[in-house]
């Protein structure tokens, strides 16, 4: 008893398991191939507190994916020294894959904070797209965006409240490539700001993003330049505006610009993979997008959701309809339908029309 009572004193945790079952129907797919796709994952997250004011977050995730004749995707991480062998098991059909999401330690001394370790980072205020999140960037045509992957590294903050906030990173990757960068952000009347500088694969990098109110309306920007020669794209722009109309429709226009973009679309891979929809790791590789978003409130549990995406340089679309309804305080159902269209070799041309329903509980 007086054990258990000097560890309650001294040490706080949290824990929660996520469950996350998907299935995809695809309309085209590989000779021999499946139309469904099914994908199930399991995370585990956990936080603890010690009394000296250290904290520890654990996240551990197991997923299985089953598809006739599945591709098997590329589950390396850009910024992990070491993914612990991904892939558990895997044959014909399917896959049995494992990864160590978070890992990392925290330590606040006043105005100071130190993060070590496998930790969620980004930058920007982009609804859609995110050229100056160069750390773990999501793209917008995931299905599953809830987690942003973990990178390695250290990060040192300082702040003064809400006026001024300065941090460095220094990331890194198994192939000892690297990231160091400084970053500051702090608020000036309504408008929020953002700046970064420092290296990013051994190429001088800038970023910087702006956000501020007008009326009832939300506007944003950001971009991201970099300096290096082989760069097919040394500056990525966007720009966007949120508004909600009444009390049940939010609507965001978002546009975003590629100095370059691919020199080839023939640099693209044939079919996308299961892993591009549901951990959303695909990168943007056109070079002028718009894209537009409703969202309506049908009932306070029940919401759908209309998102379309322009690719002005291969001239495709993408058109995603979807639905979520909370079940329960812990569950949520979410379904859809997803459609293409554009030449074969184009930014979504590459895809199939299909349909999805994701189930997600808490406990």
């Amino acid at each position: 008893m007086l054990t258990l009572l000097f560890f309650s004193c001294w040490l706080q945790f949290e824990w929660d398991i996520q469950s996350d079952s998907l299935a995809l129907y695809q309309d085209r797919v590989l000779p021999q191939q499946s139309h469904l796709a099914i994908s199930q994952r399991v995370r585990l997250n956990m936080s603890l507190w010690t009394a000296s004011d250290w904290q520890f977050e654990w996240a551990y995730e197991q997923g299985f994916l089953w598809q006739e004749h599945l591709l098997i995707p590329d589950y390396s991480g850009t910024l992990r020294f070491d993914d612990f062998n991904p892939v558990l098991e895997d044959s014909q059909d399917s896959a049995w894959t494992h990864q160590l999401d978070r890992f990392l330690v925290k330590k606040d001394w006043g105005s100071w904070r130190l993060t070590l370790g496998r930790q969620a980072v980004g930058h920007g205020n982009g609804r859609f797209f995110n050229p100056s999140d160069i750390f773990s960037p999501l793209t917008p045509n995931a299905l599953n965006t809830q987690y942003k992957r973990g990178i390695d590294g250290i990060r040192v903050g300082w702040n003064n409240g809400d006026q001024l906030e300065l941090e460095v990173f220094y990331f890194f990757n198994e192939h000892l490539e690297d990231m160091a960068l400084i970053r500051g952000a702090g608020i000036i009347g309504n408008l929020d700001w953002s700046l970064y500088t420092g290296t990013s694969y051994e190429e001088w990098t800038t970023g910087a993003d702006l956000a501020w109110t007008w009326g009832e309306s939300s506007f944003y920007t950001e971009g991201v330049h970099r300096n290096g020669k082989e760069r097919r794209d040394p500056l990525r722009v966007s720009m966007g505006v949120q508004r909600r109309f009444g009390t049940r429709l939010d609507a965001i226009l978002e546009f975003q610009y590629h100095s370059r973009g691919l020199a080839s679309f023939e640099d693209l891979r044939m079919l996308p993979s299961m892993k591009e929809l549901l951990w959303g790791e695909l990168f943007f590789l056109g070079r002028k997008h718009a894209a537009l978003f409703l969202n309506y409130e049908l009932t306070p549990l029940l919401f759908s959701g209309l998102q379309w995406i322009h690719d002005a340089s291969g001239d495709s679309d993408w058109l995603l309809l979807n639905f979520s309804w909370d079940l329960h305080e812990n569950g949520q159902l979410m379904g859809g339908y997803m459609h293409p269209e554009g030449p074969t070799l184009s930014e979504f041309g590459l895809y199939s029309p299909s349909f999805f329903t994701e189930f997600r509980w808490t406990f």
